[in-house]
């Protein structure tokens, strides 16, 4: 949200599209968000 309120329009972006998403799409893009980072290396 700082990124949003700091103005960077890609953010906003998403943001919005976040909140059109149901409740439950909402928490299926999140667990595949984590999945997805949670297998990153550590830098």
């Amino acid at each position: 949200m700082e990124s949003v309120q700091a103005g960077d329009q890609a953010h906003k972006e998403a943001v919005d599209r976040m909140m059109q998403m149901s409740k439950e799409d909402q928490g299926k893009w999140y667990q595949d968000f984590k999945n997805k980072f949670d297998i990153l290396e550590d830098v």
